[in-house]
C-alpha cells in the first residue's frame, strides 16, 4: 500500500512538473511573441536574422521542386550560394530588401517575399473557405499575430469583408472583343485570368459576342501579356461555351517529401504515388532529378466539358495568341491547347509553371514576413517540364507583341490570315 502511494505520489509531482513546464514554455513563447511584434524588422538582431534565412534556406532545400530547373536555365546554384547570401544579411541593413534578392535568384514568379497588398488580398480570398480545405494552413499563418503586426493587418474589421473594398477590383472591361475581319475572324483579348467570382461583367461581354460570331471562320483567343490568375476562367466558364465535345487532358504533377509538402498532401487528400513506382520510360523528356529528388507523384486528368446551360459551340478554327509573359493559370491554358489541339497556338515560347495548384506560403520565424513558393513540378504527357520550357506554338513568330495601334501589323493576326487564306486588306 505504501509503495503504491508512493508511486501514485511521483506520477502526481511528475504531472505537475510537466504542467509547469508547458505552462513556463508558453508564457516564454507569449513573452517571446510580444517582443517581436514590438521590433521593427531592423531592429532584429544579426542572429534573429540569420534564423529566419536558415528557415527559409531549409525550406527550399527540403520541399522547393525547381533548384536543378533554376541550374540549367540561369546558370545559378542558390543551394551552393549560402554563404554568399548570409555575407549579403550581414552587409544589407534593409533585411527584407536583402531577402527579396536572395529570393529572386530562384528566378520563379510563384516564389517571393509578399509584399503587404499581396497578403491583404490573401486575407480577402481565404476569408470564406471551407474549414475542410487545405487552404486552412494559409489561413492559419495569416492568423498569427507576429504577421498581422509586420503586414499591419486587421482581420477582425470589416475591410477584408466589403465588396467595395481595395481588393475588389471594377472589372468592367477585362476582356474586350472585336472582329479583326468583318463577319470572318472573331476576337477575344483576355489580359487576366480574374476570379470567377468576379467575371460577370466578362461572361456577359464574352457570351453576348460569341452568339454573334459562332458561324465565323476562325477565332482568336488572345492571352499575350495575360500571366495568370484564376483557372477557373477558362475552365468552368470559357472553353465550356466552346468545346463541342468533351475533351480531356493528363499532367503530372513531382512534389519533394519536405515537412510543408508532407502537410499540403496529407491535408489536400491527394492521391499520390510513389516515384519508385513510376515507369519513367514513359517521359522521354522528363527531368534527370526526378528519380533522385523526389518522393511522390500525381496523375492529373483534366476534362472539360460542353456547358449544358451556356453552350454556344463554335465550327470554325480557333487559335490561340501566346507570348512569353503567359504564365501560371494562362500557362495552364496553353499546356492544355497544345496537349489536347483545341487550338492552334501562335506566337512565341510561353512562361511557363501551369502545371499545378497555387503555391505553399510559410512565415519566417523573426521577422513575420510570408515566404510564397511553388511547391510542385508539373510536367506534360511527354514528361517536359513546364516551369523549364513553357509552351512551344505551333507557329513561332518574328514578333508576338500586342500591337497597340495597328492590328494589320501584328505577326500573330497575319499568320491567321495566312492560314485561313484571307487578305490583308480585308481588314478594316
Amino acid at each position: 500500500m505504501k509503495n503504491f502511494i508512493k508511486r501514485y505520489r511521483f506520477i502526481i509531482v511528475i504531472f505537475l512538473l510537466i504542467l509547469f513546464g508547458i505552462a513556463g514554455y508558453k508564457t516564454y513563447e507569449y513573452i517571446k511573441l510580444q517582443k517581436l511584434i514590438n521590433t521593427p524588422v531592423n531592429e532584429l538582431t544579426e542572429e534573429q536574422k540569420l534564423e529566419d534565412f536558415e528557415y527559409l534556406y531549409n525550406v527550399i532545400v527540403e520541399n522547393y521542386p525547381l533548384l536543378e530547373v533554376n541550374k540549367r536555365k540561369y546558370g545559378v546554384d542558390w543551394v551552393a550560394n549560402k554563404e554568399k547570401y548570409i555575407e549579403f544579411i550581414k552587409q544589407e541593413p534593409d533585411f527584407k530588401l536583402a531577402l527579396e534578392q536572395i529570393v529572386s535568384e530562384l528566378n520563379n514568379s510563384h516564389t517571393s517575399i509578399l509584399s503587404k497588398g499581396f497578403v491583404e488580398k490573401l486575407v480577402y480570398y481565404y476569408q470564406n473557405i471551407s474549414i475542410f480545405s487545405w487552404r486552412q494552413m494559409h489561413l492559419d499563418i495569416l492568423d498569427n499575430p507576429l504577421v498581422q503586426a509586420r503586414y499591419g493587418l486587421d482581420i477582425d474589421s470589416n475591410l477584408y469583408l466589403n465588396t467595395d473594398s481595395q481588393f475588389m477590383k471594377n472589372y468592367k472591361s477585362n476582356a474586350v472583343v472585336q472582329d479583326i475581319v468583318e463577319d470572318k475572324v472573331a476576337s477575344i483579348y483576355i489580359p487576366e485570368m480574374i476570379s470567377y467570382d468576379d467575371i460577370e461583367q466578362d461572361r456577359k461581354l464574352i457570351t453576348e459576342y460569341l452568339s454573334k460570331v459562332k458561324d465565323y471562320q476562325a477565332l482568336v483567343i488572345d492571352i499575350r501579356g495575360n500571366d495568370g490568375g484564376d483557372s477557373s476562367y477558362w475552365q468552368y466558364f470559357l472553353l465550356p461555351l466552346l468545346l463541342k465535345e468533351q475533351v480531356g487532358v493528363k499532367t503530372y504533377t513531382f512534389y519533394k517529401d519536405g515537412e510543408l509538402v508532407e502537410e499540403y498532401l496529407k491535408k489536400s487528400r491527394q492521391n499520390t504515388l510513389k516515384v519508385d513506382d513510376l515507369d519513367l520510360s514513359r517521359f522521354p523528356n522528363l527531368s534527370l532529378e526526378i528519380s533522385e529528388d523526389f518522393t511522390y507523384y500525381t496523375e492529373n486528368n483534366l476534362d472539360i466539358l460542353p456547358s449544358e446551360e451556356d453552350y454556344i459551340g463554335f465550327d470554325g478554327n480557333i487559335y490561340l495568341f501566346v507570348d512569353s509573359n503567359v504564365y501560371s493559370s494562362s500557362e495552364s491554358l496553353a499546356v492544355y491547347a497544345k496537349e489536347s489541339g483545341f487550338a492552334t497556338i501562335i506566337g512565341q515560347q510561353t512562361g511557363g509553371d501551369g502545371i499545378g495548384t497555387e503555391p505553399l506560403i510559410t512565415m519566417l520565424p523573426n521577422s513575420g514576413y510570408i515566404f510564397r513558393f511553388s511547391k510542385e513540378m508539373g510536367i506534360t504527357s511527354d514528361g517536359t517540364c513546364n516551369e523549364e520550357y513553357g509552351t512551344t506554338p505551333d507557329y513561332i513568330v518574328p514578333s508576338a507583341k500586342f500591337p497597340e495601334e495597328y492590328i494589320n501589323l501584328d505577326e500573330c493576326v497575319r499568320k491567321v490570315l495566312e492560314l485561313e487564306e484571307i487578305d490583308i486588306s480585308e481588314i478594316k
